[in-house]
């Protein structure tokens, strides 16, 4: 039997790494096969988001929310609330590090307590790799990293 993306992409998903290793580009690649996303950032514009992945052969999300711009309420609260009203098929959270350990808790009691897990996977991008509260009640877990193998000579074109 083989796993695919989306068998692993079910109830809560904590993808944690170092910069660079990936996250976004894993949690973006679930996201399209899950169906339409409602991906909500702190690190990223839409624009910029949409670039990034076309640079990568993926479509960007249905929705994208900059959670820097939200200035009328919580991030926490404006999360729940385009979730609740978009039904979206996937969430993604992406930089849950940019939120207070209370602010963490309290996105996961929102998602746990408006019952969102249950009705749509939510993928939770995390930097770093320490553990936080999310990973105690997350599915599923992904630690994604670097990996530098030698012997293997870099090519660069010259025009």
């Amino acid at each position: 039997m083989q796993i695919g993306i989306t068998d692993l992409f079910q109830g809560v998903v904590v993808i944690k790494g170092l910069p660079g290793a990936g996250k976004t580009l894993l949690a973006a690649r679930a996201a399209s096969e899950l169906g339409g996303a409602a991906w909500f950032t702190f690190y990223e514009t839409a624009e910029r988001l949409a670039k990034y992945l076309a640079s990568a052969g993926l479509k960007p999300p249905r929705y994208v929310f900059d959670l820097v711009s939200v200035r009328d309420k919580s991030p926490v609260d404006f999360i729940v609330e385009k979730v609740l009203s978009l039904r979206p098929d996937v969430v993604v959270v992406d930089g849950i590090s940019a939120l207070t350990a209370d602010g963490e808790r309290e996105l996961i009691h929102a998602v746990f307590y408006h019952g969102i897990s249950r009705e749509m996977p939510v993928i939770l991008i995390k930097e770093g790799v320490e553990v936080s509260p999310a990973d105690y009640v997350a599915d599923t877990i992904i630690e994604v990293e670097h990996r530098i193998e030698e012997g293997y000579p870099l090519e660069t074109s010259r025009s």
